[in-house]
């Protein structure tokens, strides 16, 4: 497909424009504040359902239609 100049992407609940067409897991979660991103993980999420892990130095495509939706997990165990 076409590249866009811009891609609209989703983080939990946050939206976000992005101008290029592809990012790694540590590009999303530093645009998400979840920061260091080593205590992170992000998913991406797709239509049917399931979910994919996007590895620190891994790159999410965002060429396919639709809006991309990831969503994050804190690693760290917290007491509560």
């Amino acid at each position: 497909p076409k590249r866009a100049k811009r891609y609209r992407i989703k983080i939990d609940r946050t939206y976000y424009e992005v101008t290029e067409s592809r990012m790694t897991g540590r590009q999303l979660l530093t645009k998400a504040a979840k920061l260091p991103p080593e205590q992170y993980r992000i998913d991406q999420k797709f239509q049917d359902g399931h979910t994919q892990q996007i590895a620190l130095d891994e790159f999410a495509d965002f060429t396919t239609p639709g809006v991309e939706r990831f969503q994050t997990l804190a690693l760290d165990s917290t007491e509560g």
